[in-house]
């Protein structure tokens, strides 16, 4: 995932909306806090400075020590529209990934409020609110850590502890508008055991695909191509939602969700079997996230995915002078489809076997 956040200042009942590039993340936001209205609190001291606002300090700060090398210097925050005001209220404009975290720092509440973007890749925790003073607050500032990555890990671990992850895991990816007896019935999937029993026993049912779908629609990009696949059930579709919300939790590139869409993408229609089929055999598919046939052919030579020794690179590059010959000749040899998410095709068993390998070990 990526540290770009929206942030909510509230004081003194006044809301203000700033923008962050790398300051969203899970330790930010509490050091932001307190470092701020400590610096508001001596502003304030002056006299000609007495009107300073917390929001007012926030984008005059720029990256110190807390943040990485590459971040220091830089100033942490530009001013938000107000339309942004809506990312905090309307799941549907989450749809992608331009930002991951919403956080509000409220100084009127003493809190700090933590809203996950779910279609960012890598979260597994609830939204959640931080009162500051608590005992969690304490838990969490308890630790005094110089290296960024190692106290964002320790503060997501502490968080967890305290928020849980269910809602994270069942928050809904699919909207399926089913028919039964000429009634129409909408359903947010994935949906929790309790709640299938509960909709066989109240429509007298013995299987929930007894309801006809009539449209399935996603605020997950990833599942856009999928969703226009023949033969859609209610218990597929919540298969589906139910591999989505596991494989969204993973910090990995690239996410199986992207291999799934740029699989998805190389034919022009699935049927629902197809769509699964693929979600239980990911592994076999690789993805290499490039624009265009030169951009592959360049990516090929130097990381190197298939683990080609350097005499067969050699002997591919060879045969031509340049990057976007081979790229094309690469793509076609390789067997890769382009789509927007990149280029995809199937693992050899050679791959197969190393990717196994090294999974082992």
């Amino acid at each position: 995932m990526n540290n770009t956040a929206i942030y909510k200042v509230i004081e003194n009942g006044k809301e203000t909306n700033l923008h962050s590039s790398f300051a969203g993340g899970y330790s930010y936001p509490i050091l932001l806090y307190t470092k701020a209205e400590k610096i508001a609190a001596d502003m304030r001291s002056n006299g000609s400075l007495s009107k300073c606002g917390i929001a007012d300090v926030l984008l005059l700060m720029t990256a110190d020590d807390i943040f990485p090398e590459e971040h220091k210097g830089k100033k942490i925050f530009c001013p938000g529209s107000v339309w942004d005001d809506h990312f905090f209220t309307d799941r549907r404009i989450e749809r992608h990934d331009d930002y991951s975290f919403f956080i509000t720092l409220n100084y009127d509440k003493r809190e700090i409020r933590y809203r996950y973007n779910l279609n960012t890749f890598g979260f597994d925790l609830d939204d959640h609110t931080l009162v500051i003073g608590s005992d969690e607050y304490e838990d969490i500032t308890g630790y005094e850590i110089t290296d960024p990555a190692e106290r964002e890990r320790i503060y997501h671990n502490v968080l967890k502890q305290h928020s849980g992850t269910y809602w994270a895991e069942w928050e809904p990816v699919i909207t399926a508008k089913c028919v039964l007896n000429r009634r129409v019935y909408s359903f947010s999937l994935p949906l929790p055991e309790g709640e299938i029993y509960r909709i066989k026993h109240n429509y007298h049912l013995s299987d929930i695909d007894e309801m006809k779908v009539e449209s399935a629609v996603t605020n997950q990009k990833y599942l856009d191509f999928a969703l226009c696949c023949t033969g859609k059930t209610l218990s597929r579709l919540q298969e589906l939602a139910l591999w989505t919300c596991k494989q969204r939790m993973k910090n990995i590139y690239p996410n199986p969700l992207q291999v799934f869409a740029a699989v998805m993408m190389t034919a022009d229609e699935h049927t629902m079997s197809e769509v699964l089929a693929v979600t239980k055999n990911i592994g076999r598919y690789k993805l290499c996230i490039a624009l265009h046939d030169e951009d592959y052919g360049r990516t090929v030579i130097e990381d190197n995915p298939s683990s080609e020794t350097p005499e067969q690179l050699l002997e591919g590059v060879k045969r031509f002078i340049n990057y976007d010959d081979y790229g094309e000749w690469k793509v076609k040899n390789d067997r890769m489809t382009e789509t927007d998410f990149g280029y995809v095709g199937l693992r050899t068993a050679a791959e197969m076997r190393d990717r196994k390998g090294k999974t082992n070990g």
